[in-house]
C-alpha cells in the first residue's frame, strides 16, 4: 500500500507525506490506510513516511494506491456515475493522467522558459473509488504495474514507466451568502511516478 497524505497545516502551508507499507501484514487494505494515514498525520511521518511533496514515486509490483485529504469539508472531484463524459471533453476523474506537461521557469535574470516534459500513457493503475480513511476523504486505485498488453511489468530498469497526473480536489468556497460549495483545486504535482525499477 502507497499512501499519499495532503493536507494543510495551520500557517495554510501544504503539507505533502508519502507512505508506504510493503505488504498489508495481515490487515485488509482500509486499516492498512488508517494506520499510514496516522503515522502521516504525526510532524515526522514515522517510520513508514518514504518520500514528500509530490518527489518521485517508485513503484516496485501492484501496488494498492490511496491519496487521502486530512482537512474538513475537502473532497475528490468524481463524475457523476451516470454520465459518460462527452468526446473530446478531458475526464473530471480525481486522479486525472496527462501525455504532457509545458512549465514555465524563471531563470536567474528573471525570463522564462518553457519545459515540456512528455508522459507514458497510465497502463497501470485503474479501479478508482471513494473510500474514507480514518474520517477523511480519499481516493483509492490500484496501480496492476502492467503495460500496454496488460502483462506484468518486471523489475528490470529498461521498464520503468514515467507517468504523469493531476490531482482534483474540492475545497470549501464562500461566497458573499452563499454556504456550501465547493470550488475545484487541481494539484500538478512536479514528480512522476516510476515502475518499477
Amino acid at each position: 500500500l502507497y499512501l499519499v497524505y495532503i493536507t494543510f497545516d495551520a500557517d495554510n502551508q501544504l503539507v505533502v507525506r508519502h507512505m508506504q507499507t510493503r505488504s498489508l501484514e495481515g490487515r485488509g487494505v482500509a486499516a492498512a490506510e488508517k494506520y499510514l494515514f496516522a503515522q502521516a498525520a504525526l510532524r515526522d511521518g514515522g517510520p513508514n513516511q518514504v518520500g514528500r511533496d509530490f518527489q518521485t514515486m517508485t513503484f516496485k509490483g501492484p501496488t494498492y494506491f490511496t491519496i487521502v485529504v486530512d482537512n474538513d469539508n475537502w473532497d475528490f472531484l468524481f463524475p457523476a456515475p451516470q454520465l459518460e463524459d462527452p468526446p473530446g471533453v478531458e475526464s473530471h476523474d480525481p486522479i486525472l493522467f496527462i501525455a504532457r506537461k509545458v512549465t514555465l521557469v524563471e531563470g536567474p535574470g528573471g525570463g522564462l522558459t518553457r519545459e515540456v516534459q512528455s508522459f507514458a500513457p497510465n497502463t497501470a493503475f485503474y479501479n478508482a473509488e471513494p473510500v474514507l480513511v480514518d474520517g477523511r476523504n480519499a481516493v483509492r486505485c490500484i496501480n496492476f504495474c502492467t503495460d500496454a498488453q496488460g502483462r506484468p511489468i518486471g523489475g528490470d530498469a529498461r521498464n520503468i514507466q514515467d507517468i504523469g497526473f493531476e490531482i482534483y480536489l474540492r475545497a470549501p468556497f464562500r461566497i458573499a451568502g452563499a454556504d456550501d460549495r465547493k470550488i475545484v483545486v487541481i494539484i500538478d504535482p512536479d514528480g512522476q511516478n516510476q515502475g518499477p525499477d
